[in-house]
């Protein structure tokens, strides 16, 4: 196994308990690998009580110290409700966090670059009162309530409904304009989100949302931390499968990496290598991807050549599903994958499993 991973913030994850992790991990490090997590609460000041991002951080330094295992953090960010800490004070506190537990584990963390989240709708609640597929049953007064105290922060007009696959009529419209849907016309946001989280749950799980909560500048001043990797925290997809809305990140994360936060961009943090070896040799390293990572004699030829000055990207929330302009050429193990800009339909990628401590 390369390890085992949790999404603590959503249900039926956020059940499990510091100690039950713990103890996962112990059983995971005889096997070589390491601890990765979305964290348990991600907002600057703590949803329902608590320290927030930093105590679901101290949460991860804690496994991994418990269970002598490498520990990563899965893309870092601070969302609402935020502190009153400026973005690079907050920054600050988060990368010596990390940095401090490097004396005694192997931590690091990833991030990526847009200020508007996606996930399931029902992330926000509280544990009581979510599921898996949605709310519990006999909590919906109860979520209700809830989510009308998440919107004195997060706004319902900051929330957009994605996918709903049995009332397709409320797909890509903001919570707060639900009042205009036939049947809600009589419904406040928290009763609409109540509904679109209760019906049916046998056959339908939690619509997904955007969620414009990220601080920005707390974001943009991790980025550049030593030990932090680029990630796009994206799905798979492409332009030409019928797959539900994701965010665009899943299509052009590299591409905004290189065109929004690289000298000479305006606000640019890093220079291109220090971007470069972010999305490349850093992640391979750290997940023991054997012979990856590098362009370097006797290792798999996984390379992209680029057009930078005309490297854009086509992806937006309104219309995702689209490749990035200025990709020229993509090998993976050794084959093209793109070629003078197109797609060639060839599949070389491998399952990568571990062997002798490494991956191959």
């Amino acid at each position: 196994t390369i390890g085992f991973s949790t999404g603590l913030e959503y249900a039926p994850g956020s059940y499990a308990k510091t100690n039950e992790l713990v103890e996962l991990a112990k059983v995971v490090r005889e096997y070589g690998g390491l601890y990765a997590s979305h964290t348990r609460d991600q907002t600057g000041k703590g949803m329902f009580g608590g320290n927030g991002v930093l105590e679901s951080i101290d949460e991860a330094i804690s496994i991994g110290r418990q269970a002598d295992i490498p520990v990563h953090v899965s893309h870092l960010q601070v969302t609402q409700p935020w502190r009153d800490l400026e973005g690079h004070q907050m920054a600050d506190l988060i990368l010596e966090k990390i940095e401090n537990a490097r004396a005694a584990i192997d931590i690091t963390g990833c991030i990526h670059t847009y200020d508007k989240g996606w996930g399931p709708l029902n992330y926000r609640l509280p544990e009581e009162y979510k599921s898996n597929m949605g709310i519990k049953k006999g909590s919906e007064e109860d979520a209700k309530n809830a989510i009308e105290k998440v919107f004195e922060y997060l706004p319902a007009s900051d929330i957009t409904v994605l996918d709903v696959t049995w009332k397709p009529e409320c797909s890509m419209k903001l919570l707060s304009e639900l009042h205009n849907v036939p049947g809600y016309e009589d419904k406040t946001p928290a009763e609409c989100f109540v509904d679109l989280l209760a019906s049916d749950q046998t056959l339908y799980p939690a619509p997904y949302g955007y969620f414009d909560e990220i601080q920005g500048t707390v974001k943009n001043s991790i980025i550049p931390g030593d030990h932090i990797f680029m990630s796009s925290d994206g799905f798979a997809s492409s332009e030409e499968r019928d797959t539900p809305i994701v965010h665009p990140r899943t299509f052009n994360n590299a591409t905004r990496v290189l065109t929004k936060f690289v000298k000479p961009a305006d606000g640019a943090v890093m220079d291109l290598s220090a971007a470069i070896k972010k999305m490349t040799s850093d992640p391979a390293e750290k997940f023991k991807l054997r012979e990856r990572g590098l362009i370097e004699e006797g290792y798999f030829a996984d390379i992209v050549v680029i057009d930078r000055e005309n490297l854009k990207s086509h992806a937006t929330f309104d219309d995702e599903k689209h490749y990035s302009e200025g990709v020229e050429y993509s090998l993976v193990n050794g084959v093209l994958a793109i070629d003078n800009g197109k797609a060639t339909d060839q599949r070389a990628g491998k399952i990568l499993r571990m062997s002798k401590g490494s991956v191959v």
